[in-house]
This record gives structure tokens, sequence and C-alpha cells, in this order.
């Protein structure tokens, strides 16, 4: 079957993008909406984005106006769908509403119509039996800005057939879509399983008072080289529909930072701060300050800050390990590096080799023996696995190694400091770092004390982190994961799940992450990146105990790949394979 004319059905927000979009490349579209008011308002929205695809893109100005111009509209749904090819519903998320559209529309449509719902929270299953055509009922769904991020989910029901899912994956294509198949149906597709959990993840964040909005974008634009943060993510969809959401979640969960968060939304909703559209949400527009240079700068403060580090003591040459005592010799320091085995030690020092020899890396110490590492350290940073009770062992055995002016860090990324402190011997000499990888581009510092960590340390370790090239950051309080790990989880979560569930393959997630958050690695790249080994600490310790399946197949996922030697990048094979190059960074991979 060959697709030419489309029906697009609700000309909302993104039901005219969808329109333009489509008859941009070619198709014959008309508009059905309930009203002429609804027409009109969708033609006004067309006919603004304009000016956005001749600025973003490679259209002329001739083309594209003649594109909105060819666009027909109607409320007339006999008119509308009497020789459509392809029926693209957008309306309210409603489910009566929408079982009742689809039952009108199954009247005026021919047989040959293919129906596909752009539902973004909705089963399609949940309304596919109000038409009369379940064998051509897909889901078909876009991200905003349509043009930009430019990515097509399309998801099977159990009752679709195999010719309309290869039609719909070519039509994507055709509209200059990256065409996504998701196999079985996903609540919320592939970017939307991510981005709620992203989005819950930073509310919890701010609710829980853990830190302002702009530290937590702060620490993510940092972090993770993304161009937008989860409030600047956030403030174009709205802080009415934010406050709704919570208000839903807080009435499922009665969580006190649910409760912070809503009366943070409410105060603003009052003050007219509604988001990107009004002028102002989290940031003001339309120059918010995660775009100006000076976002990430150093305040001011931090400039003034001194310590008196000299020897650094690094313990576990694993990835992060290795990246560490290379970024911290590259800026001067004199550092040693520990592992207990001979072999660790002998592919770090290979791989440190091969980063460079700036700085005092070719001075960097390499030892088998605890004692002998720690001697004349001003500074230990643990850097071991991610299992506590290795973690509270390996404290155990150095506090009786340790002069007591030795600052001592742990490099956890999930663990609570208050529950490794005690181990140490001394406590107020004592906190937690959170670093990024690799960290010489992710250049974040957090920097978590415990309670009897002493002000003056906190100075000292914002000082270090400076003086390391990275940008510090003090949590107000301990939480598990810092904030980058709180955020990356949940993303890395949903990208697990949908991959261990069959719903989705591996590139399809990460084209789908790197197209909508406009970023040059994915979930799966970045776990890569991270090490598999780690990662899969992390999911053993998290749901090695679930009775939830999904989370079984989830950390068997990671082992199997972790038994399989294929550990990441450092071994050139992780979820991708690297012997040719890194794949995500092709120039045909977004295509």
């Amino acid at each position: 079957m060959s697709i030419k004319k489309v029906t697009i059905a609700g000309g909302g927000v993104l039901g005219s993008q969808i329109a333009l979009q489509t008859a941009a490349h070619g198709f014959e579209v008309t508009v059905y909406d309930i009203s002429q008011d609804a027409l009109d308002g969708a033609k006004e929205k067309i006919n603004n984005f304009v000016p956005r695809y001749i600025a973003d893109l490679d259209f002329s100005e001739e083309h594209i106006k003649q594109t909105a111009d060819s666009i027909k509209y109607t409320d007339d749904i006999n008119e509308a769908l009497g020789d459509a090819d392809l029926l693209i519903e957008a309306i309210v998320e409603q489910i009566d509403i929408k079982k009742d559209f689809y039952g009108d529309a199954s009247k005026a449509a021919p047989e040959k119509t293919i129906f596909a719902s752009n539902t973004s929270t909705l089963l399609p299953s949940a309304f596919m039996d109000a038409t009369d055509r379940p064998e051509k009922f897909i889901a078909l769904h876009f991200a905003n800005e349509i043009w930009l991020k430019n990515i097509a989910e399309v998801m099977k029901t159990s009752k679709t057939s195999d010719e309309v899912f290869q039609i719909l994956l070519q039509f994507a294509k055709d509209i200059g879509m990256v065409a996504l198949p998701l196999e079985k149906e996903q609540p919320g597709y592939i970017l939307n399983t991510m981005l709620t959990r992203f989005i819950t993840a930073a509310m919890y964040l701010f609710g829980n008072k853990i830190a302002d909005h702009e530290t937590i974008d702060k620490v993510w634009l940092a972090g993770s080289s993304h161009p937008v943060g989860p409030f600047g993510v956030m403030d174009p969809i709205g802080m009415e529909t934010i406050a709704n959401i919570t208000r839903i979640q807080l009435s499922q969960d009665d969580a006190e930072w649910r409760s912070h968060l809503l009366e943070f939304l409410e105060g603003r909703i009052e003050e007219g701060k509604l988001g990107k559209f009004s002028g102002e949400g989290f940031y003001k527009y339309p120059n918010p300050a995660f775009l100006e240079d000076d976002f990430l700068n150093l305040p001011e403060e931090y400039k003034d800050y001194t310590h008196s580090i000299k020897q650094v003591a690094i313990v576990g040459a694993g990835v992060f390990g290795r990246q560490l005592a290379f970024q911290t010799a590259k800026q001067g320091f004199s550092v040693t590096l520990y592992d207990h085995s001979e072999d660790a030690l002998s592919k770090a020092k290979e791989a440190i080799a091969e980063l460079g020899n700036e700085g005092k890396v070719s001075e960097i110490t390499y030892v088998t023996d605890l004692k002998e590492a720690v001697k004349d350290a001003d500074l230990v940073i643990e850097a071991i696995p991610e299992v506590k009770e290795e973690k509270l062992d390996f404290f155990k055995t150095l506090s009786g190694e340790l002069a007591y002016k030795t600052i001592l860090v742990s490099a956890t990324s999930t663990l609570l400091p208050s529950e490794l402190a005690p181990a140490t011997g001394h406590a107020e000499k004592f906190a937690a770092m959170n670093f990024s990888t690799p960290i010489w581009d992710n250049y974040s510092a957090e920097i978590m004390p415990v309670s009897e960590t002493s002000e003056d340390l906190v100075k000292e370790l914002v000082a270090f982190a400076r003086d390391i090239d990275c940008l510090p950051f003090v949590l107000k309080k301990e939480q598990a994961g810092y904030i980058l790990t709180t955020l990356s989880i949940p993303v890395l979560y949903a990208a697990l799940l949908l991959v261990a569930d069959d719903i989705s393959p591996i590139e399809a997630v990460d084209k789908t992450w790197m197209i909508t958050r406009m970023t040059d690695i994915g979930p799966f790249g970045t776990m890569d990146r991270i090490g598999l080994r780690t990662v899969a600490n992390i999911a053993e310790r998290l749901y090695g105990n679930s009775d939830n399946p999904v989370e079984q197949k989830i950390v068997k996922l990671v082992k199997d790949k972790v038994e399989k030697g294929e550990t990441g990048v450092e071994v050139g094979k992780g979820f991708y394979d690297y012997s040719d190059g890194v794949p995500y960074l092709a120039d045909d991979f977004l295509k």
C-alpha cells in the first residue's frame, strides 16, 4: 500500500506540527478538528512554525509557505477521512473521548485507511477495539519540535499486522523521521519511559531540598554533557501540567517531598509564572540562565578557598580510578595508584600512558601495598567496586594505616557516606565525592559531607576539586546517588527495561535519547563508558532480590555481558562493539 493522503485529527501543538512536517515532505494533508475556532487555531500554529522551518532546516521560504498553504482544514469527519490512506489521531489524552472518536472515524473512513494514534500516555490497546480495524491500528508517537527532534516511535499492538507495521516505519522515514520500532506495547514508548523517570528524579531532588533547581541542572550539564537540564526540560511542559501530575502522585503517595514540590509549583502558578510560554517558570525567557555563557562558571567564593593537599592516593585501578589518577596528576599533584591486583595496575598504567604525559602523569606510582600507598598521603580517595561490604572492610583495614592529617574520601556513587563513615575511625576527616566519566569531559564533582565533617574540610575538598579542573557542588544533605546518579540511574534503568523486556533494540533507545536530548551519547553508550562491571554491581544491589520479573531480566542482561567479558569501552566491547571506532558517533548513526 502506498500512502499519499494523510489526515491529522486534532490541530493542537503537536497535531499542527505533524501536519506541517508531513506536508513538507510531499504528502496531501488535511487537518480535522471539532470546530472552526479549533481549525483557525491550528492554522495559526502552523503559520507560526514556518519561520522555525526556515531558520532550523534547509527549506526555502517559498517552499515552506507553499506547503503551509496546501494544507486543507475541515470540521466534517466524513470529508476529512473520505479518501484518506492514513489517519494520525492527536486529540486530547482522555480514553472515552478517543473511543468516541474512533467509533465515528470507523464509520467515515474507507477500508484502506490505517489508523495511527499519537497518544503519549495511554496504551493503544485500551481503545483499539473502538475501531473496526484492529489489524490496521497502531501507535505513532512524535516528540515536540518534531522538525528538530525528529523521532517517530512506531508501536505495535498484539493485533497490528506486520504489513501495517512496516508501512508505518517507512512512512516515518518518508517524512524525515528516524523510525524507532517497538515490537510490543510499552506505556510511554521509548522516550517517555526514560524521560518521565528522569523528570521525577529531578522533582524528588528539588522537593526533598537536596539542591535548588539551578544546582540540579548545573550538575547534569557539567556531569553529562547535555545542553539542557531537567528543569529546562520542564519549563516547556508548563507548571500547571507538572502540578497536576504531582497532585495525582500525591494522592497515591503522600511523600513529604511531593508536598514541598507542589507548594512551590502552586506559588509559581499563582504568580503567573506558568513556564516557558508565559515568560517565566523555573527560568526566565526568552534568555534562560542555563543558556548564558557564565552558567557553569566557578562560584566567586570558591576561588578563594585553599587546601594543603599535595600527595594523593587513589585506591582502585578500575575505569574511574585510573581516570581520576590521570586527571589529578595532570594538574600537578603527586599521585599513587593502589590496587591489590598486579594485572589491574598493569592495565591502568597502559591506559593512562595512552591518555598523555602532562603535569606529573609520568610520575604516578603504582603499588599493591596499601600501607605504602597511603603512608605520605594528604588525601586518600577510595574508588573500589560499588559493594557496601567491600567498602566497609576496606575502610576498617585502612583506619589503622592513616595519619590523622589524612583526608579520606569515598567516590561511592550510590551509597550514603554516613553508612561508611564509622568504619573510617575519623569521620570528621571523611566525606564522599562523586565524579562523572570521563572526568576530563564530564567535570562535575559533588561533595557530600557527613554530620561530623568539618566546614574547613568541605572547603578544602571544594578547592581540590577546583584544582583538578572540576566544577564542585556541595550538597545540602545526604542523598544516595548524589544528584547526577539520582538523575542517571532512572534513565539507565528505563533503557535496560526496554531492551530486557524485548520492547526495543539498543540502538533505538540510544537514538531516541540522543536526538531528543541533543547529546552525542545515549544510555547504553553511557553504560559502556562507566563499565559494565560497575553497572552490574549497582543493578545487583538495587534489583538483585527483586520479585519483579523485568528487574530480574535487567540484572541478567548486564551480568551476562560481564560473564562474556564484554565490560565496555575499556575492553573494546560492551553493548556496542568498538573494534572499528565508536558506533554511535558515526555520521550515519542518527540518519
